[in-house]
């Protein structure tokens, strides 16, 4: 059994922008709001959100400390935000911005595609179920859930990542480059995600059976020790790795996501072993983030609450 690294797949430049002749985004629907949630239209003063009413281009939707929102497009495309999150989108075109904060977003396939974009990066979405975390300054995470997704530095189209399902990236919004992705375990993360789970309905069939189809690949590359599973955990937001052993826990900081620790230590508890009883790396340029390789277990990965 190894550990194996999982490094992008080529695809060409056009396959980063959705179809022009795909619909364009008119309006959203609110369909559900958790706690604090705020509408700020433009110039004027932000309002309460209200379960129903339609928001259209250039008005953002704000969340406050362990609040949640959904919105829904015409389309169908799903987009949930997390506490303390900033979400907009513009009017005529198939493009979403977060400003910050926690996104959930799934467009359906045929739906047109669209492009989820930040100040460090736009991802082209295309019939998939997504995740991203974006905290300025600090850290850009991405989960694809189920499907593929091409993330692009908007000033440098050329320089991008494919992502199939199962993986992630965690990297600094700075980055001049991407990191390797990891694996990470679909069905723990939407099993304890807020955002996949919690106060909303469930999602439809056909993403259902996209993301059981993930699951059920990820259960056999475990059988085939293709992955190899592991007793580390991303609890919350942030970079804050846990390592489970037995009863103990040790937590990590990775205050500069990519950075491994210091040549010669061990950030690992003596002894440690994975999940399925083979033993944990020990070599530092497994840890932190994006440098492990094999499947990680996360605790509500996207989630702040």
């Amino acid at each position: 059994m190894k550990f194996l690294f999982f490094p992008a797949i080529a695809a060409i430049a056009l396959c980063l922008h959705a179809p022009v002749t795909a619909a364009p985004m008119q309006q959203a629907e609110i369909t559900r709001v958790i706690n604090e949630v705020k509408v700020l239209p433009g110039e004027a003063a932000s309002r309460e959100a209200k379960v129903g009413e339609t928001i259209s281009g250039g008005t953002a939707v704000r969340t406050g400390e362990k609040s949640r929102t959904e919105l829904k497009f015409t389309d169908q495309t799903l987009t949930r935000l997390g506490a303390n999150s900033q979400f907009s989108f513009q009017t005529g075109t198939r493009n979403l911005s977060l400003d910050n904060g926690v996104l959930f977003l799934q467009v359906p396939k045929g739906a047109g595609g669209a492009k989820i974009q930040t100040a460090a990066v736009t991802a082209a979405v295309t019939g998939t179920t997504i995740m991203m975390e974006y905290v300025p300054g600090k850290i850009l995470k991405i989960i694809v859930v189920e499907g593929t997704l091409d993330v692009y530095f908007p000033d440098r189209p050329g320089t991008f990542i494919t992502l199939k399902a199962g993986q992630m990236i965690m990297m600094r919004p700075d980055a001049l480059g991407f990191p390797q992705p990891v694996e990470v375990d679909i069905k723990k993360l939407l099993e304890t995600s807020d955002l996949a789970n919690g106060q909303f309905d469930p999602l439809g069939p056909q993403a259902n059976n996209a993301i059981a189809g993930a699951i059920a690949d990820q259960t056999a590359d475990l059988k085939d020790g293709k992955l190899l599973g592991t007793n580390i955990v991303l609890p919350g937001r942030g970079t804050t790795v846990v390592l489970l052993n037995g009863d103990a826990a040790l937590a990590l900081r990775a205050n500069d996501a990519g950075s491994p620790p210091p040549p010669g230590s061990s950030p690992l508890p003596s002894g440690g072993t994975a999940s399925g009883g083979a033993p944990l790396p020990t070599d530092p340029k497994y840890l932190p983030p994006p440098l492990l390789a094999g499947n990680w277990r996360m605790n509500n990965t996207m989630q702040v609450d």
